[in-house]
């Protein structure tokens, strides 16, 4: 499919973008397919996966991909050995930037890392 798109010129290109994306002939509204729309976890942490990002599946509007914890090595000049080990984990966000814009996912996934960074605010 994107073979066909880099070949001709670009009003050629723009048009079978349009059709790839909205079929205008038959008359569907995009937005019937983003109605109702939620959030969706994934974990692939239990399967001790270190890093993945998961595919939206419609009609989500997003989906959290959590990995697994892993020891990491981190600087800490308050210890004796100038290290200390501590628990990573991965997580990725993909957003379906229709529904969602991209600067309010990074301001959710920063509330989220501050979460689990300090639990005891999810109290609060």
């Amino acid at each position: 499919m994107q073979r066909r798109l880099e070949t001709g010129n670009l009003h050629r290109k723009s048009i079978r973008y349009n059709n790839l994306s909205f079929n205008k002939t038959t008359l569907i509204d995009i937005s019937i397919f983003l109605q109702g729309g939620t959030f969706t976890i994934s974990n692939m942490g239990m399967f001790d996966i270190s890093h993945f990002t998961a595919i939206i599946n419609p009609p989500q509007s997003c989906i959290l991909a959590v990995s697994t914890t892993q020891p990491t090595l981190v600087p800490a000049s308050e210890e004796e050995r100038g290290f200390k080990t501590v628990n990573v984990m991965k997580v990725t966000l993909s957003s379906d930037h229709r529904t969602v814009d991209g600067a309010v996912a990074a301001r959710w996934m920063a509330a989220f890392k501050g979460y689990l960074e300090n639990p005891l605010t999810f109290m609060l």
